[in-house]
């Protein structure tokens, strides 16, 4: 299970990376804001927190000062990444509303508040070494951001499938927005299940349950993710197929 988990785990990394360079790259050509957020929120949560946040916490060899170098690196990852998925939160699911711009915001600020806290307070070689302090609640501001987004997710999946009934839809474009929705929704169950054991003091690592959610996770969410956004073509025609059939 250790080695599925840490396969599993290395290949949703690579995935994030590899997607998100290529959203950031189409964001440069298209000058379209979604893509950009999109790809950014990849590469610094999917790969940039899970790389430095993993090393900072259980690579033995490093000194104390490069630990909370790495592990400061990490926490600037998580808020540039987990703002970028907010706030296309907010401009791609609720653009105009205004409450929604509060709560892409509020997410910000709570992740800046909370790492002010976190290195005034206890320190960051605190929290590499044992999760102590203030930074713990990064898990539950990211649940929170999640449940958002997956919400929005479906919201915008069901809103489209009454389209497509119309001839309205692209198949393709509904299957992104579906695969979208799973993605976020198994990052909710991963939050969730990663801040419950955080917070009894239960290792993610190296216990059965969080070697376990590791693996199911990583394969369920990087699956979804390269089938959105980088598709086969005979997956993209199996798309078309099945929508030809349910339409006739």
């Amino acid at each position: 299970m250790e080695t599925l988990a840490i396969g599993a785990g290395l290949l949703s990394m690579l995935v994030s990376l590899g997607v998100g360079i290529k959203l950031i790259r189409l964001a440069g050509r298209t000058e379209q804001l979604p893509e950009l957020l999109i790809g950014v929120s990849m590469v610094m949560m999917g790969f940039g927190w899970s790389v430095l946040g993993t090393a900072a916490r259980q690579a033995p060899d490093l000194s104390d000062a490069m630990r909370v170098g790495v592990m400061i690196a990490a926490a600037l990852c998580a808020i540039v990444g987990t703002s970028c998925l907010a706030l296309f939160n907010w401009k791609v699911f609720r653009s105009g509303v205004n409450w929604a711009g509060v709560v892409a915001a509020a997410v910000t600020l709570s992740l800046v508040a909370i790492c002010l806290a976190q290195t005034l307070g206890s320190g960051w070689l605190a929290f590499a070494r044992e999760e102590r302090g203030p930074w713990r609640l990064v898990t539950w501001i990211g649940f929170v951001n999640y449940v958002w987004s997956a919400v929005e997710a479906w919201r915008h999946h069901r809103m489209m499938m009454r389209r497509q009934r119309l001839g309205l839809v692209d198949p393709v474009v509904l299957d992104r927005v579906r695969l979208w929705s799973i993605t976020m929704s198994s990052a909710v169950v991963a939050t969730l299940i990663f801040g419950t054991l955080q917070a009894y003091g239960i290792p993610i690592n190296g216990t059965p349950i969080g070697l376990a959610v590791t693996a199911v996770i990583s394969l369920v969410s990087c699956g979804a993710m390269f089938l959105a956004f980088v598709p086969p073509s005979a997956y993209l025609a199996s798309v078309r197929r099945r929508s030809a059939v349910a339409a006739a």
